[in-house]
């Protein structure tokens, strides 16, 4: 059994290896942003039910090129002989086979329990002159809200989601402020952060990146963060 199945027991080892790295590494650095953010911290058990482990785990492993690399290598290598990998298929399973399946269960998403509001910063630190140069600060999102629309108005005070605030940008103006690198840098980095708060900040609007923060120091229930890319290759249109 060993010999004949061997490519599949050592990718398989190395799988669960690679796996519990991804575990270890994730926890420690979601740990370190929660600290960051003056949030508990969590234990290991805790942190592999959290959405950020699973999120790092699959960004990992969409890496085709490392996976194939890792496939042929151990191919060559192992030179299976006789292995359920390399006997020929009998002709009755080479023959197209479509299973109906199951039918997809629908998408539901919910919030952070016991939330009262949300706040949302996007920042880019790979900018020049100002670090990080803050794209958008929202915050007093009410708890019930599981998604913001496109285009939202740079009010500082808007209806929809009611009661949602808007801060200042680095551009010294209020709401959100699109990418606009430089022409010919390397691609910039923007960092979505969502706290999940126990409370409504009392804050005006137009509050600063750095305000926010400072409020909501001891209310964080839950953060969460996705990066995004972007870079341009020629000058935008006047």
């Amino acid at each position: 059994m060993w010999r004949r199945n061997g490519l599949s027991l050592v990718l398989l080892a190395l799988m669960a290896v690679f796996l519990v790295a991804q575990a270890l590494t994730g926890w420690q650095v979601h740990n370190e942003a929660l600290s960051q953010h003056g949030a508990h911290t969590l234990g290991l058990l805790p942190y592999l039910a959290t959405g950020h482990f699973s999120s790092a785990t699959f960004e990992n492993w969409e890496s085709e090129f490392l996976q194939m690399g890792m496939y042929v290598l151990l191919t060559v290598r192992l030179r299976q002989r006789g292995s359920a990998e390399s006997r020929p298929l009998d002709p009755s399973q080479e023959q197209p086979r479509v299973e109906k399946g199951r039918t997809p269960s629908p998408v539901r998403r919910g919030g952070v329990p016991n939330a009262r509001s949300y706040a949302l910063i996007m920042e880019d630190p790979d900018a020049a002159n100002v670090k990080p140069f803050v794209h958008w600060v929202a915050y007093n999102i009410p708890a019930s809200t599981l998604a913001l629309p496109e285009g939202l108005p740079v009010d500082p005070r808007l209806l929809k989601p009611e009661g949602m605030l808007q801060g200042a940008n680095s551009r010294g103006s209020v709401g959100y402020y699109g990418p606009k690198p430089p022409v010919g840098d390397s691609p910039h980095h923007y960092h979505f952060q969502v706290l999940a708060l126990d409370t409504v900040l009392d804050l005006k609007p137009g509050a600063t990146r750095d305000e926010v923060l400072k409020a909501a120091k001891g209310h964080i229930l839950g953060v969460g963060e996705t990066v995004g890319t972007y870079r341009q290759s020629v000058p935008p249109l006047k």
